[in-house]
C-alpha cells in the first residue's frame, strides 16, 4: 500500500488520547528542544500528558523536509509518542 503524500495533522491513540502534528523551522525545533549548539534536528515529540484532558503533545517536524523525510520523522516521534502515552496510562489510567 503507497503511503499518502500528505501528513496527518491531528492522530487519536489509545483510549482517548490525541496529539497534534505541527511543521515548524529549525530555529523553533532547537528553542523547543533547549539546544544552544549548532546541532540540527528533524523533529521533536513534546509531551503534555497530564497536563490537559486528552491532549497527548505534539509532534513538530522541520519544514523544509522532503515529504519523504517528513515520514521518516513523524514514524520517529510517533513512536516516543506511543511509548510515553503506554507508560502514562499505566500509572493514571484514562477512564472514558
Amino acid at each position: 500500500m503507497a503511503r499518502p503524500s500528505r501528513l496527518p495533522r491531528r492522530v487519536r491513540l489509545g483510549r482517548g488520547y490525541h496529539l497534534t502534528v505541527v511543521f515548524v523551522s529549525q530555529t523553533i525545533l532547537r528553542e523547543l528542544a533547549d539546544i544552544e549548539n549548532d546541532e540540527l534536528l528533524d523533529g521533536y515529540w513534546d509531551s503534555k500528558l497530564g497536563t490537559t484532558n486528552g491532549h497527548a503533545g505534539i509532534i513538530y517536524i522541520h519544514n523544509r523536509l522532503t515529504t519523504a523525510q517528513r515520514w521518516g520523522v513523524y514514524w520517529h516521534e510517533l513512536l516516543h509518542a506511543v511509548n510515553d502515552i503506554t507508560a502514562f496510562d499505566r500509572d493514571d489510567p484514562v477512564v472514558i
